[in-house]
């Protein structure tokens, strides 16, 4: 697994942190992207964006954000604490 890390002067200083965007990829065409800071401030930003072939052309955001996640007794996956947003 890979961690980015971040200074946290840039952290806590929005007008420099929102500019700063990650985007993590995989060969399907599903992506993560949104800013350092978790802040969603383009329409294509979300937590899980995929494309739906069968519908049309566009990649739509299934995840665009997680109120609250926490670790299960295994480390390697994830569970969702609190209702989630699902943009359809």
């Amino acid at each position: 697994m890979s961690y980015l890390k971040f200074d946290k002067n840039l952290m806590i200083n929005l007008e420099q942190s929102l500019t700063k965007e990650m985007l993590r990829t995989n060969q399907s065409g599903a992506y993560h992207c949104t800013t350092i800071v978790g802040c969603n401030t383009r329409k294509q930003h979300g937590l899980l964006v995929i494309p739906i072939p069968e519908m049309d052309d566009n990649s739509h955001v299934l995840l665009s954000s997680s109120s609250g996640m926490g670790m299960t007794s295994n480390p390697c996956c994830l569970r969702v604490l609190q209702p989630t947003t699902v943009v359809q």
